[in-house]
Formats: C-alpha cells, sequence, structure tokens
C-alpha cells in the first residue's frame, strides 16, 4: 500500500516537455496517480480508523479481563487459605480422635480393688447402722474384661467400641446375707409369777 502512494516523476527532455499533446498526457497521468494516491490515503485512514476502534475495543476487554483475573486470583488466594484451614481443622480433628482412641480411660488394679472393698466396707457398715432386717454383702466376686496397660504400672483399660460385644460384658457376682442381731438372753433372771 506505501509502495502503491509513493511515486517518482519521470525525467523528460525538453523536446518532449515542449509538444503539448504529450505535456498534457502526462500531466493526466500525473492528476490520475494523485488522485490514486488521495484514494488510497483515505483508504489507509479509514483503516487506521477501524483499527483504533478494534484496538480501544480490545484495551476494554484486556482491561476487564485483568480485572477478572484479580477477582480470580483473590478467590484462589481465599480458597487457599480455606483450605489451609481446613487442612489444620483436619489434622486438628485427627490428633484428637488419636487420642480419644489412644486414651482411654485406665485404673491401676489395686486402686480398683479398694475401691471395690471400700464400697463394699460402706454397704455393710450402712446395713449394720440401720438396725433390724438388713442384708450384708458376702462373697464378692468381680470378673472385668479390659485391656492391659502396661505403659506406667499395671493398669487396666477401657475395651475400644470395636471390642464391646456381648462376650466382652464385665460379670459382678455377690451373695447376700442377712445381719444377724444376736441377742443375749440372761439364763438367771427370776421366773415370772406363776
Amino acid at each position: 500500500m506505501a509502495e502503491a502512494m509513493r511515486f517518482r516523476l519521470p525525467t523528460y527532455t525538453d523536446k518532449q516537455l515542449s509538444d503539448p499533446k504529450f505535456s498534457r498526457l502526462q500531466i493526466n497521468d500525473l492528476a490520475a496517480k494523485i488522485q490514486q494516491r488521495d484514494v488510497a490515503l483515505a483508504e489507509r485512514d479509514k483503516q487506521l480508523v477501524a483499527l483504533n476502534g478494534q484496538t480501544a475495543k480490545q484495551q476494554v476487554q484486556l482491561d476487564a479481563t485483568k480485572g477478572e483475573l484479580v477477582k480470580r486470583d483473590e478467590t484462589i488466594n481465599a480458597s487457599n487459605r480455606q483450605i489451609a484451614e481446613l487442612l489444620s481443622a483436619n489434622e486438628d480433628l485427627k490428633k484428637q480422635l488419636e487420642r480419644v482412641t489412644v486414651d482411654r480411660p485406665k485404673i491401676a488394679v489395686d486402686d480398683l480393688v479398694r475401691q471395690f472393698s471400700s464400697s463394699v466396707e460402706r454397704l455393710n457398715a450402712d446395713a449394720r447402722k440401720t438396725g433390724g432386717t438388713a442384708f450384708l454383702v458376702d462373697n464378692l466376686q468381680v470378673e472385668i474384661k479390659a485391656g492391659i496397660d502396661v505403659s506406667n504400672g499395671l493398669r487396666l483399660s477401657q475395651l475400644p467400641e470395636s471390642a464391646i460385644g456381648v462376650e466382652s460384658v464385665s460379670t459382678l457376682r455377690f451373695a447376700l446375707k442377712p445381719n444377724s442381731v444376736i441377742r443375749i438372753v440372761d439364763d438367771e433372771a427370776a421366773p415370772g409369777p406363776g
């Protein structure tokens, strides 16, 4: 397009220029070339205006795309923060679950025996205080189904839920005997009026 708008004037001799017919022909040819150049320039200007319009539209689209990218990056960053928080919470829950699974209630064997002994003694003492017909706990038998923990002395630990079933139920057996009140009768007492 740029080559079409550029033209060179040819070199003419004086004899050629002195011929009016030749000069007119050259002038007409030059005028036609100038007109072609003007048409080409107008077409180029029209194309430039169209390109500028397209460039402006593309700039608007580019700005909108940049805005969307910024929003998307903010959403991604917020999502990454939320994912990190959820992963951290998940790790905390896993640790809590491990502690719950591992830290089942435990009791030392001697403490357990003392508690049973103390409870039976208290029950029997209360029964003796009431007087009259009362029952005492006799022949207590305890069968405890539990895990054994030896990490810090000998202790019994509660079975995990997966191990609890009919066969793992602890048993408590005891007999009750009446609290007999022994009365001493005085044989030497005077016989009543007869």
